[in-house]
């Protein structure tokens, strides 16, 4: 198989015995003969397998989750590929016109790659042809691409789309259609533009934001659906992202112990605290390893909670069903997450004066005002609270930006994601009413006199 990669007037052919995707002239992995077998086997398991279960297999591999153990040592020692702890120490480059040649021979637009890995795909289509659009670019990674040339997107991290005017991002796999937009909460909404595009290329390709997708925001699913088993690839949305780093920071500062996420109703809230209490477990150290308590007001929610959690690779997960087990679990001081119902607070007292605490409260809005509320800020009373909310009140005895809104925030809201904003990137659909015309008919006129 080969390689051909042109950066500008660098035009070169790469004969690499290394995996499909991996320059090796360019970004030689330093490690002993014995594993490269192994990583090899990774990409050409692509074509028997699937490219799901080998893109699965690749992430555990960048992760550094995959171990050996080398001639001359007693114990199996992490392969680590990326280094995700000091950023700076990894290759990144960007190429276009990229040709594979292997069983078949596709040509990429542009490739981004990690230390040698292509990590993510962009097809672009121009702006001056109003009969293509962002949406063919998609459809060509996912229907072309992915399917004749898999071996390529076994490394991928995410794929783009830009059509001078709009860009969008997916995973291996979902359908085009669910491709969705990349932007801040805190930009103005605007009409499609190369600007606006080229604003969202800069946002997400951030080799810092990149690192971060792979080791923190991406997860696999399967579930039974109608129609059988369902797999997928899970990456976050950008108001996902912006609000577990503002949740990070509100947890390292000591002057600010509470902060309120106001997101739209179906925005993804729940995949939100999973991706925040995997960034918090990663910064252990630094928060001298924190509790994370995670509050439902719905004890049915707690199963499904669980498997997401799980799903992101957070395994240090107890679920509290009962009070006595939330008050062993929180009193013993043992770092990890939990998840409980805000019912087990009931009346609880005080459970521990830790500060290395962080409470996710999901529907905050509804539980926090009365005397359940009450009883959990009693409980933790040191603890860095988080509540998460799509709708919340202000009234004269309901007051969410009170409970939880921190006067520093600007509206006294850590982080908003409007209605707008979600209807604009395609994540909502608007609601339109229509008034209905009732023919109504007479049938006989009553004379009263």
């Amino acid at each position: 198989m080969t390689i051909r990669i042109r950066h500008s007037d660098d035009h070169r052919r790469v004969a690499s015995p290394l995996p499909p995707g991996h320059a090796e002239p360019r970004t030689p992995l330093k490690f002993d003969e014995p594993i490269l077998p192994k990583l090899r086997a990774v990409f050409l398991s692509a074509t028997e397998d699937g490219l799901f279960a080998a893109n699965r297999a690749m992430l555990e591999w960048v992760r550094g989750h995959v171990t050996h153990r080398f001639v001359g040592t007693r114990k199996a020692e992490a392969i680590h590929l990326i280094d995700f702890d000091e950023g700076a120490s990894n290759k990144f480059v960007v190429s276009d016109e990229v040709v594979f040649v292997g069983a078949d021979t596709r040509r990429y637009d542009l490739v981004l790659w990690i230390n040698g890995f292509p990590v993510v795909v962009g097809e672009t289509k121009t702006p001056l042809d109003e009969s293509r659009s962002w949406l063919d670019a998609a459809v060509d990674i996912h229907a072309t691409y992915e399917a004749r040339t898999p071996a390529f997107f076994v490394a991928n991290a995410l794929s783009f789309a830009c059509d001078g005017k709009e860009f969008r991002y997916g995973a291996i796999g979902q359908a085009p259609e669910h491709w969705l937009p990349w932007s801040r909460t805190t930009d103005p909404i605007r009409e499609p533009s190369l600007g606006g595009a080229l604003r969202s290329a800069a946002l997400l390709l951030r080799p810092r934001l990149l690192l971060d997708i792979i080791q923190v925001y991406t997860f696999f699913i399967r579930k039974a659906t109608a129609d059988g088993a369902l797999a997928a690839k899970i990456l976050p949305r950008y108001p996902q992202v912006e609000s577990v780093e503002a949740i990070v920071e509100r947890a390292h500062d000591q002057s600010r112990s509470q902060g309120l996420i106001w997101h739209h109703q179906g925005s993804g809230k729940t995949l939100l605290m999973a991706f925040a209490a995997a960034k918090l477990r990663m910064e252990s150290s630094e928060l001298n390893a924190p509790t994370i308590v995670v509050v439902l007001d719905r004890i049915d929610l707690l199963d499904q909670l669980h498997a997401e959690f799980r799903a992101v690779g957070i395994k240090d997960l107890v679920v509290a069903e009962t009070g006595k087990k939330l008050h062993r679990v929180l009193a013993n001081g043992q770092g990890g997450v939990v998840v409980t119902t805000v019912f087990r607070f009931a009346n609880a007292g005080l459970l521990t004066n830790r500060s290395n605490i962080v409470v996710m409260v999901d529907e905050a809005h509804r539980t926090q005002d009365g005397r359940l509320g009450a009883d959990l800020k009693a409980a933790l009373p040191n603890a860095t609270r988080i509540g998460l909310t799509g709708t919340p009140i202000s009234q004269a005895d309901r007051d969410t930006w009170n409970n939880f809104g921190h006067s520093g925030d600007p509206g006294n809201v850590l982080n908003h994601y409007s209605v707008e904003r979600s209807i604009n990137d395609g994540a909502t659909l608007p609601v339109h009413v229509e008034t209905r015309l009732v023919d109504y008919q007479i049938a006989s006129a009553i004379t009263v006199g």
